[in-house]
């Protein structure tokens, strides 16, 4: 697992695919791994923690360390938001932290041994509706849903429920 969590605001629009030559080392790799990797999008409604909760899974990964959460926790302490502080984790820009609403789609990566994991952080707020959707559909976008089969009208998509609940974490043995 990295020191910090590669943590990056997507653009409205579905990323764009890296050309197979233009990729970076670490791309290679990753195209290498053979675990089983999982998009995860949280959606949900305005003020429900979204952020927070992403913030949490990044925490409780080791994928933050704790001066980058001090930092954090000064930082929302400053805004009269103390309990805030998880959710900078996943919210990077001012406008985000200021007004406690998620703009733009955030996005991380953690792994285990068993699994890679991206989540994506949507915007909950009806004026980002067209953002929330664009993390969905980056969501949807694993190597099952890109297939000629599924293009060609082949079978439904999966649908993965998830019921998670804090601060219980999971066994190691499923993630």
């Amino acid at each position: 697992a990295a020191a910090a969590a590669a943590v990056e605001a997507a653009p409205a629009a579905a990323a764009e695919p890296e050309a197979a030559a233009g990729k970076s080392e670490a791309a290679k790799d990753e195209a290498r791994d053979e675990r089983e990797h999982l998009n995860l999008v949280f959606i949900g409604h305005v003020d429900a923690g979204k952020s927070t909760f992403c913030g949490q899974i990044l925490y409780q990964t080791n994928q933050v360390d704790a001066r980058t959460i001090e930092k954090y926790q000064a930082e929302a302490k400053e805004k009269n938001r103390d309990s805030w502080f998880l959710a900078f984790i996943m919210d990077t820009n001012e406008e985000e932290r200021a007004k406690g609403k998620t703009v733009e789609v955030g996005r991380a990566h953690f792994d285990s041994e068993k699994k890679r994991y991206t989540i994506l952080d949507a915007p909950g707020h009806k004026n980002y509706v067209p953002n929330m959707i664009a993390g969905a559909c980056q969501a949807a976008q694993t190597p099952y849903h890109q297939s000629t089969e599924f293009r060609g009208g082949g079978p439904p998509l999966p649908v993965l429920h998830l019921s998670l609940s804090l601060p219980r974490t999971p066994p190691p043995e499923t993630l």
